[in-house]
């Protein structure tokens, strides 16, 4: 009897350890399977990074490009707002020139 008692205790402990085996293995399985969704999540959040990165980079380049065309246009204006006045300066010379000649040729007379 004391074998068959010892038996038996053996037998309800392994089906403990058993039952208990089967419960973390199941725990287990739980945390890989969030750790799974989460390997996943972080997966897309790089993929929305990564097309996140690339569409500031094109702004960027736009925003760069406009700003040299900005940049451009100005420059053609003062190129030639410089040629108006340089004209009108080498007009306004010229009569001034043509006066000072008209007055010198009345001071001779």
């Amino acid at each position: 009897m004391g074998n068959q008692n010892v038996r038996e205790r053996l037998d309800g402990v392994e089906r403990k350890l058993d039952a208990l085996s089967a419960s973390v293995d199941r725990r287990f399985d739980a945390v890989d399977r969030r750790f799974d969704a989460v390997d996943q999540r972080f997966d897309r959040l790089e993929v929305q990074r990564k097309v996140q990165v690339e569409e500031f980079g094109d702004l960027v380049q736009r925003a760069a490009e406009g700003y040299g065309a900005t940049l451009e246009h100005i420059s053609r204006q003062l190129v030639e707002i410089h040629d108006a006045v340089t004209t009108r300066f080498g007009d306004h010379d010229a009569a001034l020139e043509n006066h000072a000649t008209r007055i010198d040729a009345l001071e001779r007379r």
